[in-house]
């Protein structure tokens, strides 16, 4: 069963190694420099996002976040670091419970979320799941040595309760920030 909990700062060093196999793995230079202390702290005291860490069975396997948070919406990110479960279409259960604690806990009115443009199968599971392209940043994201776009994508509310019940996921528990 998986849950969505608040990150803890012991958290972190788990996360800082995610951060570091992303980066290896995408092999992206220079985009994840950052003092590991710094963040942290920027983290664990940030007043206007909230992270999360996602628990599969006892398992801590990546993280949830909300950040730009305004009195309308925020811009959703996630990311499964534990490559054991990836694949697993874990994504679109998180999308699908993170939308309706968004819309309906905190009465958001809208969430983006930045994907990029060579991560197809992100891309289809969020337009799957009823997301519009809302924008493109050129040339954004420097990847296996070259620049990538990196697309915008939204949920409405009010879209979101017109379309949420014809999908079938498990219902998550998120810890209430």
């Amino acid at each position: 069963m998986i849950s969505i909990e608040k990150l803890k700062e012991q958290d972190s060093e788990l996360m800082d190694i995610w951060k570091g196999n992303y980066e290896n793995e995408h092999n992206i230079k220079g985009v994840i420099k950052y003092d590991k202390k710094y963040w942290r702290e920027k983290i664990m005291g940030c007043s206007n996002c909230q992270y999360w860490i996602i628990n599969n069975g006892g398992i801590k396997i990546g993280v949830v976040d909300i950040n730009h948070i305004d009195d309308d919406g925020c811009v959703l990110e996630y990311y499964i670091g534990d490559i054991h479960f990836r694949g697993r279409n874990i994504t679109s259960s998180i999308l699908w419970n993170m939308y309706n604690y968004l819309f309906h806990e905190l009465k958001m009115k809208y969430a983006i979320t930045v994907v990029s443009e060579n991560d197809e199968k992100n891309l289809n599971t969020h337009l799957a799941m009823g997301c519009d392209i809302k924008g493109r940043f050129k040339e954004n994201e420097h990847r296996n040595e070259k620049f990538n776009d990196m697309i915008y994508v939204l949920m409405k509310s009010e879209k979101w309760n017109n379309i949420k019940g014809g999908f079938d996921f498990e219902q998550i528990s998120i810890e209430k920030i």
